[in-house]
């Protein structure tokens, strides 16, 4: 790697830093009644797309406190009888693998990581990228998304390195709050093919 190289990689970590410090402020400033407002809409934007009804797999992330839910997507795909996936990180590679959920108590379904983060039980059916069609769409959370489907994660890769393999449709789900301007990105970032919020549902523009 030549000079040039490492530097812009210096300067798109440090960045990224910065930008992930800026979301997570503009995330806390967003009130417990607004965060349960503002992903309903998101979620009625998405249960009424052609993305969601075409769909045969919908894999969705079960929510952090401080980002959009999506509980109500998980009731309605189980509702619908979607085959319906969600994610538990195997900290020991780096790796994510996604769980089939079953019309049952979400608790009786999933139990708390290390880091206090809601995951499917190993007894659940596993999933992968390569078992997955183009039937299939993932809701990707995020600190940050752009417009044109720029992507800023926290940081670990859990995504970049499921959905490299990933032949469903990518849809970036996140507050309109969480959307800016420019991410400063590498080779190895994926983009969005769409853009959830409470606001709009749209295309990434490529």
């Amino acid at each position: 790697m030549s000079e040039s190289e490492r530097n812009l990689q210096s300067k798109i970590f440090h960045d990224k830093k910065l930008l992930r410090k800026e979301m997570r402020s503009r995330l806390a400033k967003i009130s417990a009644a607004c965060r349960e407002t503002f992903s309903k809409k998101a979620a009625a934007l998405f249960l009424n797309s052609a993305l969601y009804k075409d769909a045969v797999c919908v894999l969705a992330f079960l929510s952090m406190s401080e980002e959009i839910d999506t509980s109500e997507i998980i009731r309605r795909a189980l509702l619908d009888k979607k085959l319906l996936l969600v994610p538990r990180i195997i900290f020991e590679t780096g790796e994510m693998d996604f769980y089939a959920l079953r019309d049952a108590p979400l608790e009786m379904q999933t139990e708390r990581n290390s880091y206090g983060i809601m995951e499917p039980l190993l007894s659940a059916e596993k999933y992968s990228a390569a078992d997955l069609d183009e039937k299939s769409v993932c809701l990707v959370p995020a600190l940050a998304f752009t417009k044109d489907g720029k992507r800023l994660g926290r940081g670990k890769g859990y995504y970049d390195r499921f959905l490299a393999n990933f032949a469903g449709s990518k849809c970036g789900l996140a507050f309109s709050a969480q959307i800016v301007e420019s991410i400063p990105v590498a080779e190895h970032d994926l983009k969005m093919d769409f853009i959830l919020t409470e606001d709009y549902f749209l295309p990434s523009a490529l």
